[in-house]
């Protein structure tokens, strides 16, 4: 193992030299920083542990440990999922209130604690669930700064490395299936966390949260349409870079996965776009374009959510 630390990269050299300095106890990758060593740690950290020089959640099978790795404010969220008492509770009192009540429940598979792991690992869905529900709520109400706050919060818990590992395992599930997951929550809030940002005028970051969106293949891949939709109106009208808009509606034309509704409107906005621009046109785009004909909307028939 010593000649695989001396061949393993210099992120993760540095990394791990780091660690072993620190006391040995389970940690959040949140607070694990080293900006000297990498501005996003969670990558060097997956390859210390596909290495196994560390280990991640998925090792984890004390529900204490668990629990006390958890947040304030995703305690108190958990309490209210299992509607236990949390006003005037502390992060200790919460995490002795969520762990007697799951000692307490009648166990599943032979009375093992991973199934009290397991159930905690459903309620956290259903906590995003909640959090999906209050983004929604704010949203409606108008509330925006309360609505960027918790797009914020859920922003980290998509980027956190238990969200990333999650990832992994949802890549086995049928598209469908994936909708109803936590990362799958965490997806159609970020989404609704672009219309957030385009209300406060935030549109660097709201294209920037957009790019992300397409970058993955996994969850809501029916907006795809929408999300590339939004990304060229970003760069167009807010930004003002009308030639990035049409590389981008140029990049969405190509992409099979979206519907064609969404392609109806892709290439209305392009061509609107090429008659005030017919220089910014590529010849590849203007061939398109060209090909792209619909005498009426397209008729898209009903589909389950991916």
């Amino acid at each position: 193992m010593f000649y695989e630390f001396l061949d393993a990269d210099e992120k993760c050299q540095k990394l791990l030299a780091r660690l072993l300095q620190r006391k040995h106890m389970w940690r959040r990758t949140s607070k694990i920083g080293y900006p000297d060593i990498a501005h996003d740690i969670s990558p060097v950290l997956l390859a210390l542990r596909d290495k196994g020089y560390i280990e991640d959640a998925t090792s984890l099978k004390d529900l204490g440990i668990v629990l006390r790795l958890l947040s304030p404010y995703e305690l108190k969220t958990l309490a209210q999922v299992f509607k236990l008492k949390t006003s005037g509770q502390g992060k200790g009192s919460l995490a002795d209130s969520l762990l007697d009540h799951c000692s307490k429940q009648q166990p599943v598979l032979f009375g093992s604690r991973k199934t009290s792991l397991q159930q905690l690992v459903l309620k956290r869905y259903e906590a995003s669930r909640i959090l999906e529900t209050e983004l929604i709520q704010a949203t409606a109400e108008k509330k925006w700064d309360k609505a960027k706050q918790l797009f914020y919060d859920i922003e980290k818990l998509a980027k956190s490395t238990d969200a990333l590992e999650r990832q992994e395992r949802d890549q086995l599930l049928a598209p469908f299936l994936r909708h109803f997951s936590m990362c799958g929550v965490y997806t159609r809030c970020r989404c609704l966390g672009v219309d957030v940002l385009q209300r406060l005028k935030e549109h660097r970051h709201a294209i920037k949260v957009l790019q992300d969106l397409l970058d993955q293949k996994l969850y809501c891949q029916s907006r795809r349409g929408h999300w590339w939709d939004r990304l060229a109106l970003n760069l167009e009208v807010h930004l003002g870079k009308p030639n990035e808009a049409l590389k981008v509606l140029h990049e969405a034309l190509d992409d099979p996965s979206i519907s064609p509704a969404a392609r109806h409107a892709l290439v209305t906005r392009a061509n609107r776009l090429a008659v005030k621009m017919p220089k910014g046109v590529s010849p590849t785009l203007e061939s398109l374009l060209k090909l792209e004909k619909f005498d009426t909307l397209p008729q898209v028939n009903p589909r389950l959510p991916v």
